[in-house]
Protein backbone atom coordinates (compact mmCIF):
# COMPACT_ATOMS: atom_id res chain seq x y z
CA UNK A 1 0.00 0.00 0.00
CA UNK A 2 1.19 3.48 -0.82
CA UNK A 3 -0.23 6.86 0.06
CA UNK A 4 -0.06 9.72 -2.39
CA UNK A 5 -1.07 13.35 -2.02
CA UNK A 6 -2.48 14.92 -5.15
CA UNK A 7 -2.30 18.61 -6.07
CA UNK A 8 -5.60 19.30 -4.27
CA UNK A 9 -4.03 18.06 -1.04
CA UNK A 10 -6.19 14.94 -0.95
CA UNK A 11 -4.55 11.70 0.13
CA UNK A 12 -4.98 8.79 -2.24
CA UNK A 13 -4.41 5.20 -1.10
CA UNK A 14 -3.10 2.67 -3.61
CA UNK A 15 -3.85 -0.84 -2.33
CA UNK A 16 -1.56 -2.46 -4.93
CA UNK A 17 -3.95 -5.39 -5.28
CA UNK A 18 -4.01 -6.16 -1.55
CA UNK A 19 -7.18 -6.98 0.29
CA UNK A 20 -8.34 -5.20 3.47
CA UNK A 21 -7.13 -8.05 5.71
CA UNK A 22 -3.56 -7.67 4.45
CA UNK A 23 -3.79 -3.93 5.03
CA UNK A 24 -5.09 -4.47 8.57
CA UNK A 25 -2.25 -6.92 9.30
CA UNK A 26 0.30 -4.37 8.07
CA UNK A 27 -1.17 -1.61 10.24
CA UNK A 28 -1.32 -3.92 13.27
CA UNK A 29 2.34 -4.85 12.77
CA UNK A 30 3.28 -1.17 12.48
CA UNK A 31 1.42 -0.23 15.67
CA UNK A 32 2.97 -3.11 17.63
CA UNK A 33 6.45 -2.13 16.41
CA UNK A 34 5.92 1.50 17.40
CA UNK A 35 4.67 0.53 20.86
CA UNK A 36 7.68 -1.74 21.38
CA UNK A 37 10.03 1.07 20.33
CA UNK A 38 8.23 3.47 22.70
CA UNK A 39 8.64 0.98 25.55
CA UNK A 40 12.39 0.69 24.79
CA UNK A 41 12.76 4.48 24.83
CA UNK A 42 10.93 4.76 28.15
CA UNK A 43 13.19 2.08 29.63
CA UNK A 44 16.34 3.88 28.45
CA UNK A 45 15.04 7.19 29.86
CA UNK A 46 14.25 5.59 33.24
CA UNK A 47 17.73 4.04 33.41
CA UNK A 48 19.30 7.45 32.74
CA UNK A 49 17.09 9.00 35.45
CA UNK A 50 18.42 6.44 37.94
CA UNK A 51 21.98 7.56 37.17
CA UNK A 52 21.08 11.26 37.32
CA UNK A 53 17.98 11.67 39.53
CA UNK A 54 18.15 15.47 39.52
CA UNK A 55 17.85 15.63 35.76
CA UNK A 56 21.53 16.35 35.18
CA UNK A 57 22.68 15.49 31.70
CA UNK A 58 25.57 13.13 31.16
CA UNK A 59 28.80 14.72 29.99
CA UNK A 60 30.14 13.32 26.72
Amino acid sequence: MHLYVNQDGKTIMDWEGRNPEEFEDSITHLIVSLLEKQRECKYIFKEKEKKHPLGCKEKN
